[in-house]
């Protein structure tokens, strides 16, 4: 019966069922939405950096990256609930920068960089045919500050004053270890570390100083540089501590005896090492101060000539004469090298204009007319190499005495120039000559 009312519905009315249709999927969406409804969700994200190594390859860095690592993104989504809830479960969510961008990788560096703005991405790892959309992302974008990546190898020092230990204690060279530290970072921060040192009190200190303290840079101003990176962070030490005392090294006076070659002459003594160090009871080591050196026979020599000294020898006489026993802190560390410098005796012409030939006592020869006659004179000094070279026609000063021509008859004279040498040169032969002519006026003739 129900069959054959359908059947006659059908033939007779299609329009019904058609409405009928419309009705049941009606209804089956209203179902469906009041079992999984659209919705949406919040989702607070740590920023993830990608491709960090294109950085690396490309010798960069991202400068405030201790302030990227502290932001949160924050992601509105919408979705059918039944999705949101298998993405909170199994589906991971990620805001990110991509390193590897174009934009990123093609901004050339060579210093610490304008701030680079970069968008933020999200993705649904292992969301497929999802009906999730991102409505918003908070912050849409951040700037990255980027910086070329620079390494240097850079020694360690450890620092300390000796201004507070003990009279008659002396702190050596500290042993450390390591004794250099590779400092890497941004090139901006790198640069301005002038030194990795740690600084040590030595106030009242009387036994050695070791220690493991931690590194740390500055800046030429002595103030603490941060933001780098150290392969090590602390360093161990210890700094020998000694009651010693230290001899300086002097030389006789004269400081040599006999004459070098003819064509050279000694321009003066260096001795190396200037002190050394000694060892003994305080009284003792105070006690010596100086050590001076016999001077040595340079008679002929020719060139640089050097001696060798026993520190032994003097501090045995020393000691001898003075009852006390004083000795070397490293005894084989005896030797003093007495060098005696020799320069060779060189000659040299120079070209001076008469008008820098000065008249003295001019006024004495009244209204008289004088002119030189002569171009240029020729002077000839002798003297040592290097002070030659560095001597200029400026420095000589050339004159001739007015006073002289007083008492003589008008016409041409020839006058002998008096040259004054620059300091360390002589004037090789005869004095330079200049032709003058001395005329009276007409109206002043008797």
């Amino acid at each position: 019966m129900k069959t054959a009312i359908r059947n006659f519905m059908i033939r007779t009315h299609p329009g019904f069922m058609a409405v009928a249709v419309l009705l049941a999927c009606a209804l089956w969406f209203i179902c469906l939405n009041y079992n999984d409804p659209v919705t949406y969700e919040n989702f607070t994200l740590t920023l993830q950096l990608r491709n960090e190594n294109v950085l690396t390859e490309n010798r960069r860095l991202i400068t405030n990256r201790r302030m990227l690592d502290n932001i949160t993104v924050n992601v509105h989504v919408t979705g059918l609930k039944s999705e949101l809830d298998n993405l909170v479960r199994d589906v991971t969510i990620a805001a990110y920068v991509d390193l590897h961008s174009s934009e990123i990788v093609n901004v050339p560096v060579t210093g610490m960089s304008e701030p680079i703005p970069v968008r933020i991405g999200v993705d649904f790892t292992g969301a497929q045919n999802s009906s999730i959309q991102i409505t918003s992302i908070h912050p849409p974008m951040i700037e990255l500050e980027m910086d070329r990546f620079d390494q240097r190898l850079r020694t360690v020092h450890i620092r300390y004053e000796t201004e507070g230990l003990p009279a008659g204690y002396v702190a050596m060279e500290a042993e450390r270890e390591p004794r250099t530290v590779q400092v890497s970072g941004a090139a901006s921060v790198v640069s301005r570390i002038f030194e990795i040192a740690v600084w040590v009190d030595m106030t009242d200190v009387r036994t050695d100083v070791e220690d493991e303290r931690p590194i740390v840079a500055y800046d030429i101003d002595g103030e603490i540089v941060t933001g780098f990176n150290l392969e090590i962070d602390t360093v161990k030490f210890k700094i020998p501590v000694y009651k010693i005392g230290t001899a300086q090294i002097q030389m006789d006076e004269p400081s040599y005896t006999g004459t070098p070659a003819p064509d050279v002459i000694i321009t003066g003594v260096e001795w190396e090492p200037k002190a050394v160090e000694l060892m003994g009871h305080v009284d003792e080591v105070e006690h010596v101060q100086y050590i001076v050196l016999s001077p040595a026979d340079i008679s002929g020599i020719v060139e640089n000539a050097t001696f060798t000294y026993d520190i032994n020898e003097y501090l045995e006489s020393i000691n001898a004469d003075n009852e006390i026993t004083v000795m070397l802190r490293n005894p084989d560390e005896n030797a003093v090298s007495v060098t005696y410098i020799t320069e060779p005796v060189e000659t040299r012409e120079f070209i001076i204009p008469v008008d820098r030939i000065a008249l003295s006592g001019e006024a004495s020869l009244g209204n008289r007319r004088r002119e030189l006659l002569t171009e240029n004179i020729t002077v000839i000094l002798s003297g040592v190499a290097s002070i030659l070279a560095n001597t200029q026609a400026e420095d000589i000063v050339c004159m001739v005495d007015a006073v002289s021509l007083i008492d003589m008859e008008d016409g041409e004279h020839i006058l002998e120039v008096g040259i004054t040498a620059p300091p360390d040169t002589v004037l090789t032969g005869p004095a330079p000559t200049v032709r003058l002519l001395l005329t009276t006026p007409e109206n002043d003739n008797p």
